[in-house]
């Protein structure tokens, strides 16, 4: 089973590379499931099956890994979008459930596709000083992908400050599942948090924003 020798001379280049990107993989499922303060460099190292060692050596520190996992979830590497595909075609009220359905995804559901989610989660309840990389590659992007659908449902000259709120209303309605799903299961043990759940709560979610939605526009 190979183990790189962290810390003295490597002239395999190929080598290196596969055992930063193994590094970085690793590191990406075990911080999005335990998160930083409870992830220590050994745990990836041994998952990883590298030495110790290896993480200063390629990453100088936990805390500088950690900031490359950020960037790494966010970016193409990860195989993530900056903001969630749509279809150009639909009515805004589509690509309303769209993105409220494909966010609703991310953070609940199970899988590799899914970590990036559990990354962005774990940043918004206990943030660190690689919050801004999520704000500035995902979160950023996805608010404004969001607030210009609001504004195409609420008409021209809709106030910045109330599609502001309405963005984090949304978001708020979405990530309750996913910060109180303890509460959630305790309320509905019979509920099955699956792909079909996930999408009618999605469905909900869109129905009860677009009520809201309506009201606001008719009152302007």
């Amino acid at each position: 089973m190979y183990r790189d020798e962290a810390g003295m001379q490597d002239t395999h280049s190929t080598e290196n590379c596969s055992v930063r990107e193994r590094l970085l993989q690793v590191a990406f499922e075990v911080f999005a499931e335990q998160g930083f303060g409870k992830t220590t460099v050994r745990d990836i190292c041994c998952r990883a099956d590298v030495n110790v060692a290896s993480v200063n050596y390629y990453f100088g520190s936990k805390q500088e890994l950690y900031e490359e996992v950020c960037r790494y979830s966010c970016g193409a590497a990860g195989g993530v979008p900056s903001v969630f595909p749509l279809d150009n075609r639909a009515v805004p009220e589509e690509k309303l459930f769209s993105v409220i359905q494909q966010f609703m995804q991310t953070i609940l559901l199970q899988g590799a596709s899914s970590l990036h989610g559990k990354i962005m989660a774990r940043e918004m309840m206990e943030p660190t000083s690689a919050l801004h990389i999520i704000v500035k590659e995902m979160i950023r992007p996805r608010h404004e992908q969001l607030s210009g659908i609001i504004r195409e449902i609420l008409g021209d000259g809709a106030d910045d400050v109330l599609v502001r709120r309405c963005c984090f209303s949304i978001a708020g309605q979405c990530l309750y599942y996913r910060f109180s799903r303890v509460v959630a299961n305790e309320l509905q043990p019979d509920v099955d948090f699956d792909e079909k759940t996930v999408q009618e709560i999605a469905q909900h979610i869109t129905l009860f924003t677009l009520q809201a939605l309506r009201g606001f526009a008719r009152e302007a």
